[in-house]
């Protein structure tokens, strides 16, 4: 109740993930969405959105919000994204906001490091077709939680729908010199 600023972006992030083609513009309201969705739905059409505080840390607020949306085909989309909040300046942050001067190029090259070992992990680090099909690319959807950073992917993006929302997880122990030292979460 005490920062409308960050509701309503909250409400204009999960407006976001209502959009069904590229390009179009979000509904001005959740309001509105719900009239026109419920207007217009088909049976067995869904629509779920949910905004959740994930994990707070330090100063840090993570804020998930998840989407699921069926109208027709063959499955529905499901959508995530994350938002970081700092209680200390009373804003979100971006990925600029969090690092050090210049550290752009250092921080993609750990997440592509991160990918490496996804790869891996699942068994795909030899596969260099499903690596083509399927290769390494950035995301905008960056969490700071308490035991990593997590760089969390849509359906389809750098993998297949049936993998879901892929992510990737970075070490703070590999971004020292990268990531601002006040984002760093404290010993417990």
């Amino acid at each position: 109740d005490d920062l409308p600023e960050l509701n309503a972006r909250i409400e204009q992030e999960l407006l976001k993930l209502t959009i069904e083609l590229p390009g179009d513009p979000p509904p001005p309201s959740l309001a509105l969405y719900e009239q026109e969705f419920l207007a217009t739905a088909k049976p067995g059409w869904m629509s779920y959105l949910q905004a959740k505080v994930l994990e707070q840390h330090g100063r840090l607020v993570v804020i998930e919000l998840s989407s699921y949306r069926f109208t027709g085909g063959a499955h529905g989309i499901p959508g995530r994204a994350y938002l970081n909040y700092d209680r200390d300046k009373g804003r979100l942050l971006s990925l600029d906001d969090l690092l050090l001067p210049d550290e752009q190029v250092a921080f993609w090259q750990q997440a592509e490091l991160a990918h490496q070992a996804w790869l891996k992990t699942n068994g795909l680090d030899q596969d260099l077709d499903y690596q083509a099909e399927w290769p390494f690319v950035r995301t905008a959807n960056v969490a700071l939680l308490r035991g990593s950073v997590m760089l969390k992917y849509e359906v389809g993006r750098i993998a297949p729908y049936s993998s879901g929302h892929p992510d990737l997880r970075i070490p703070y122990a590999r971004l020292n010199g990268i990531l601002k030292p006040i984002y760093f979460p404290s010993p417990r």
